[in-house]
């Protein structure tokens, strides 16, 4: 620090740079202004774009999500937020709604481990299929006239531990089941639609692959004509994939492994079949092409955020043939494009470590829930109205959305979709894998109906102001609710939101469209997240269209000094000695602060300094000194690089302190550390003016300096 020891006060007027400096003036140049430095320029962060005409607020606004949910915390005006749960941000442009709701389908006495609609004979029925039964099969049922019925389990081996797949080939039903043991019957086999004149072809594909029995089928895939299934040998010492084209009289060996792996997902597309190959710790994503019978690699991916499932019934879920291009989910993980005519393997999604571990305690809703949570929910996801669903995700080949996360207000249940028939699709919840849910209606209550915009951090530097946030939606009908909350600053996993307000038809009735909440007085913030809420009666949903928030940037206060200094040589200190330093001198010390934009210590006329009295922790409120006596009764300290503000004082001490003020950090102060008041700043304007030119050169500067505090 270059400060002017011994005191100023008795010799100079101010202390630059660790000289001190005369003051001048006239009536015309006043010797010394202080003011506020200029705080508003041209706008230097702008929200929305459309607001860029006001002159007081600045806003920013969401009137858009169709841009899905975005990992990136930092808001921008791209139409994406941050997660949502229970939230429909894409069925209408530019407004969110509720999701719809679930009811029970039906409960079955087993967990569930499959589902599919299927065409069988002309007749569409959706199947069900699950794990072992009290008597140690699993069921397969089918609903009928508005009933669910068991249709297999008569016939099917106790080896058997779970069905993994049933999907209608050549008007028949063929059903494949996985075991703990050679299954002798009934482990790979086609029926008729209700389960009857089952014939077995387990012993008839264990020979086509040259195996002493067949455990099981793991994923089954069909093209109408040629029917493909995935298998595993007793003792799961190999697996590999068999075909029939004759429903069922022949079978021939398509591709055979000699490792203990499985094939947990298969499907047919353009000729080729491309199925996932489930490792210890990884998968592997491989394509066998029919015409030619070449089996290639295409990627093996590492599954990192768990171990990976008993994925059997991940038969056609895990891959999906999607608007050209072959969609790969790797449990637990990540999310894939493959383009087969450019053998380009893009991924499209990976999970948000942030939101699925640090955020996991603001009610578990960040994960997207290919997920972490259960086994169940590595199981892939379904294809319905033109999108893939997984659980809390929805891809429309473009942009991924939240949808369906928490299946209950009061604890963490987490739906996960089963199967469509075209117009429904059918959930699990993993509170009761047993229950069986289909869409209905809206969902009703707000606690887990909620979109969290991303972070609006533009500046973060700059406390911000908040003024107002305003909603605009569609009038609203009986049961409707929209609330707002906020939070300031980084969010953590024990963060918690703050409300702001709530419209509700039944205090505000059904005509306005719009809302004002005000924040509380002086609520200032670097970082703003915003929630809203939905609420509705179950049959109806509100309807948001804009969300506008109102702010004034509110940049740290400083100070900006014109000064004139006299320059001159022979120039008498105040104590009447002579100022050693010529004038030439100052003026050229003055002219290089000013050419290299160098900070310099500014000790200003009201200067005062004192020393520490004892340590000082980063904490303390109130701190101990020699002596107060130059100080005011309220006023801002310097100590190291730390600014301090405080409230009052007594002869040795500083009261009701406010440590590491306007952008500095509080902490540790050894004993007989200076405190003072004084500057850091910048030279920004300098000039000089010779009044008088005398004959042997010695000239008198007055020097106009600007001074602005960094």
């Amino acid at each position: 620090m270059s400060y002017v020891t011994g005191g100023i006060k008795s010799k100079f007027h101010i202390g630059l740079d660790g000289v001190g400096l005369l003051l001048q003036g006239a009536p015309d140049r006043l010797a010394y202004q202080m003011q506020q430095a200029p705080i508003y320029g041209n706008r230097f962060a702008q929200g929305d774009r459309s607001y860029n005409d006001f002159s007081k607020w600045w806003y920013f606004a969401q009137t858009d999500w169709l841009g899905g949910f975005k990992d990136t915390v930092s808001w921008a005006d791209d139409a994406k937020y941050f997660f949502s749960t229970n939230i429909d941000t894409f069925s209408e442009p530019g407004v969110i709604k509720l999701l719809s709701g679930l009811v029970s389908e039906n409960d079955f006495a087993e967990e569930i481990w499959c589902g599919s609609y299927e065409n069988v004979a002309g007749t569409s029925f959706p199947y069900i299929g699950t794990e072992d039964g009290a008597d140690s099969k699993p069921r397969l049922y089918r609903k009928n006239a508005g009933t669910w019925s068991d249709i297999i389990s008569a016939y099917i081996p106790t080896s058997a531990e779970w069905i993994a797949d049933a999907m209608a080939h050549k008007s028949k039903l063929w059903v494949i089941s996985v075991g703990s043991a050679a299954a002798t019957t009934f482990a790979i086999f086609k029926c008729d639609a209700d389960g009857t004149n089952q014939v077995d072809y387990t012993a008839a594909i264990a020979t086509a692959m040259g195996w002493t029995a067949v455990t099981g089928g793991t994923a089954i895939a069909s093209d109408g004509n040629i029917l493909y299934v995935a298998v595993q040998q007793s003792g799961s010492s190999k697996f590999g994939i068999v075909k029939t084209a004759d429903g069922g009289t022949n079978w021939t060996s398509v591709v055979s492994f000699t490792t203990e792996d499985i094939i947990a997902s298969m499907t047919l597309i353009g000729g080729k079949i491309f199925y996932l190959i489930e490792r210890t710790g990884a998968y592997e994503f491989r394509q066998f092409t029919i015409s030619d019978s070449i089996d290639i690699s295409i990627q093996t991916f590492t599954a990192t955020f768990s171990t990976v499932a008993a994925s059997s019934s991940c038969s056609r879920r895990l891959i999906h043939s999607f608007q050209g291009k072959v969609i790969v989910v790797i449990p637990n993980d990540e999310i894939w494009a493959y383009t087969i005519s450019s053998s380009l393997l893009t991924r499209l999604l990976k999970i948000d470590t942030y939101k699925d571990t640090t955020l996991a305690a603001i009610g578990g809703e960040s994960s997207w829930s290919i997920g972490v949570i259960d086994v169940y929910q590595l199981k892939g996801g379904i294809f319905h109205d033109n999108k893939l669903w997984f659980g809390n995700l929805m891809y429309d080949g473009t942009y991924f959305y939240n949808t369906k996360k928490n299946f209950s207000d009061t604890a963490n249940k987490f739906a996960i979709p089963v199967f469509s028939n075209g117009t429904s699709m059918y959930w699990l919840s993993d509170a009761d894998l047993s229950i069986l849910y289909v869409d209905s209606g809206y969902k009703g209550t707000a606690d887990k109906n909620y979109i969290l915009f991303n972070n609006y951090d533009i500046v973060s530097k700059v406390d911000k102001l908040l003024y107002s946030t305003t909603i605009l939606f569609k009038p609203l009908v009986s049961g409707q609710k929209i609330a707002i909350e906020y939070f300031t600053g980084e969010l953590a996993a024990d963060s918690t939101f703050t409300a702001l307000g709530n419209v509700n038809f039944t205090d505000d009735g059904g005509t306005i469209r719009d809302k004002t909440f005000l924040f509380p007085t002086a609520t200032t913030f670097k970082k703003l997240w915003l929630k809203i809420k939905l609420e509705g009666d179950a049959t109806t949903t509100p309807t948001l269209a804009d969300v506008i928030t109102e702010y004034l940037p509110m940049p740290n206060n400083t100070k900006l000094w014109n000064l004139n200094i006299n320059c001159g040589d022979e120039v008498k200190r105040l104590d009447g000695g002579l100022v050693e330093t010529t004038g030439r001198e100052l003026k050229g010390r003055l002219e290089r602060a000013w050419w290299t934009k160098s900070v310099l210590d500014f000790q200003d006329v009201d200067y005062a300094t004192t020393l520490l009295n004892g340590t000082l922790t980063a904490v303390a409120t109130t701190i101990t000194v020699d002596s107060t006596a130059d100080f005011p009764e309220q006023g801002r300290l310097r100590v190291d690089d730390e600014e301090i503000t405080y409230t009052g004082k007594t002869p040795t001490t500083f009261t009701g302190c406010t440590r590491g003020i306007r952008d500095t950090r509080a902490i540790a102060h050894s004993n007989d550390a200076v405190i003072n008041n004084a500057y850091k700043v910048i030279l920004t304007d300098i000039s000089a003016r010779i009044p008088i030119a005398l004959e042997d050169r010695e000239l008198e500067y007055t020097i106009g300096l600007s001074l602005r505090e960094v």
